[in-house]
């Protein structure tokens, strides 16, 4: 059979989106496909790809690990379709297609076939189990295996933002199918213009060599001299796109070392670090006056630009919620009885609603799901539930039984914390024994809810509870608050930042002689501190905390004015943050 041109070819671009990583462990979720000549593709100006949620066998739920990656809910599946439809869909768009291209199987184009591949077989074997399978499958990973190997990733969101065709966040079949379609047409051009390979039985053949290996390690999209001419000093840093856009934002306390660390031969990173590397093609900065500046202004920048990449202090879905001061109720605003936080979810305070109940007959198991994030199947049965409120209510009977609810789960919790906390400081002889002297290593043990361990779960939820409330009261205190430091162990000099409704409002350079200047603010009520919180004023002042702790433990010379009469020392600061 004549080979065709792959310029020309008709090839199905296919993508699946499932509930787990095999057909043994999860369920076919969503099939996207669409018909794609490389040739015509690339000068379309639009291109619209077929997708079908599918329909998941009785008494299956989507993981919330997939419901946040995809997208997808149980409720979306209102509009899945069978299995079965979505295999004769495809037979008949294959068959289609192979008698198009002239062929005996139809040339189907799949980013990472080695993931959909099982998949696909195992629909065919349920629904035409005594046909061949009707797909010839041409994988891009391989491809781009051995077209860019010195590249530091080749996944699906890594390429397209490389040839500069990026994909959003979530994982959804008819986007990767246009993406797939992209690389597919960019990879066909390449193949072309740099080894001649212009047929399918040419690819075939290629794709069969073994891959180079790449020599000197991995190459980088970004100029070294982009990286290597940026100043020493402190700020922040952007990872750009070809097209502008911002990957990730970070900060440091030099731009210069910071940003050549990515790039060095031995580096380890994250996966998600690599593929944002795959894709930077530039950076730009922004200087600042110190590292703790920095951090504060990478914080804001995050917020703002909402980078693809910044794993931390983007929204995300994420609110501030409040309680009252019983437990018995949560609200998204700081009103009239909610005085107790902010909270940087519901999740503490709902929980902490949960225990009240349990304490005072209730029990936990109406919400325990959705508060310790476990899917129900996973959950302690009712009987080991009572048994470990019980638990929990002995263990801690003194306390509950002095006082109101609300202060004695305060007093547990910070018992435990201090507890907790000595724990940590403490040696354990035991644990630094070696398995030759212990008889070696325990196997790895079953988990098993019991009442020991529901009443463990109680105390954590109150230990993180009593840090949450805790960090909320300093966080008021921050907002109306001047903060000075040293930048070096001895200086002549200190910075000086004036807090005001929770933003940097001035920034000052002090004598050693001169005074903390006194905040504007410092007379602002409590309440009206609360009022004026949101996400980006917590997680600015969650950033000023850590780097407080970062001076602190550094040693260097910093103070807090709260008002004209109260000025924190550094022991003062060490002693709250070992709290907070």
């Amino acid at each position: 059979m004549n080979s065709p041109a792959l310029e020309t070819l008709p090839v199905l671009v296919l993508d699946c989106q499932t509930t787990g990583a095999n057909p043994d462990r999860g369920h076919l979720l969503e099939v996207g496909w669409a018909t794609v000549i490389a040739e015509e593709f690339r000068a379309r100006d639009e291109f619209h790809p077929s997708a079908h949620l599918v329909e998941l066998p009785e008494g299956v739920h989507i993981p919330r690990p997939i419901q946040r990656l995809t997208g997808i809910t149980e409720e979306n599946l209102s509009d899945a379709i069978s299995p079965a439809s979505v295999f004769w869909k495809l037979a008949k768009m294959a068959a289609d297609l192979a008698l198009r291209a002239e062929r005996n199987k139809c040339p189907t184009v799949i980013h990472y076939a080695k993931f959909e591949t099982p998949f696909l077989s195992r629909l065919h074997a349920d629904h035409a189990p005594k046909d061949p399978l009707p797909f010839d499958i041409i994988c891009t990973h391989e491809m781009a295996v051995r077209l860019f190997p010195e590249l530091p990733r080749r996944g699906l969101h890594a390429l397209s933002g490389y040839i500069g065709r990026p994909l959003g966040e979530l994982k959804r079949s008819a986007e990767h199918v246009l993406a797939t379609a992209y690389l597919w047409a960019h990879f066909v051009e390449t193949l072309r213009k740099r080894y001649d390979i212009t047929s399918l039985q040419d690819l075939r053949s290629w794709l069969l060599e073994p891959p180079d290996r790449p020599k000197g390690g991995r190459s980088y999209p970004m100029p070294e001299s982009s990286r290597r001419s940026l100043p020493s000093g402190p700020g922040v840093y952007r990872m750009l796109r070809r097209n502008g856009d911002v990957l990730y934002v970070g900060k440091a306390r030099s731009l210069r070392t910071r940003v050549n660390s990515y790039f060095r031969k031995r580096a380890r990173h994250p996966e998600h670090i690599l593929e944002m590397l795959t894709q930077a093609e530039d950076i730009s900065t922004r200087m600042t006056g110190s590292a703790l500046q920095a951090a504060l202004v990478e914080a804001d920048e995050i917020k703002r630009r909402q980078p693809p990449y910044n794993r931390a202090l983007r929204d995300r879905n994420r609110s501030l919620c409040y309680a009252v001061k019983d437990f018995s109720d949560v609200s998204s605003d700081p009103v009239s009885s909610f005085t107790v936080g902010p909270f940087p979810s519901d999740r503490i305070p709902t929980a902490l609603m949960d225990i009240r109940m349990a304490v005072e007959g209730g029990t936990l198991a109406g919400r325990l799901d959705s508060v310790m994030g476990l899917s129900p199947e996973f959950a302690p049965g009712p009987e080991v539930l009572s048994e470990g409120v019980e638990l929990f209510k002995a263990t801690h009977a003194i306390d509950l039984n002095t006082g109101s609810l609300r202060q004695a789960f305060m007093r547990i919790g910070r018992r435990l914390w201090e507890e907790r906390q000595c724990a940590l400081e403490e040696p354990d002889d035991e644990a630094s024994l070696s398995c030759d002297e212990t008889g070696g290593e325990d196997e790895e043990e079953e988990w098993e809810w019991d009442p020991e361990r529901v009443a463990g779960m109680m105390e954590g939820i109150l230990v993180h509870a009593g840090h949450m409330i805790r960090r909320a009261r300093w966080m008021c205190l921050l907002q109306e608050a001047t903060i000075a430091w040293e930048t070096e162990r001895v200086s002549d000099l200190r910075h000086a930042l004036v807090f005001e409704k929770g933003e940097p409002a001035e920034y000052r350079i002090l004598d050693r002689d001169q005074s903390v200047p006194v905040p504007p603010g410092c007379h602002r009520s409590l309440a009206s501190r609360r009022n004026l919180f949101d996400l980006a004023t917590y997680d600015r002042l969650r950033v000023l905390t850590t780097e407080l702790r970062r001076l602190v433990k550094e040693g260097r010379w910093v103070a807090i004015r709260i008002s004209p009469s109260v000025t924190l020392s550094r022991s003062s600061i060490a002693r709250v943050l070992h709290w907070i």
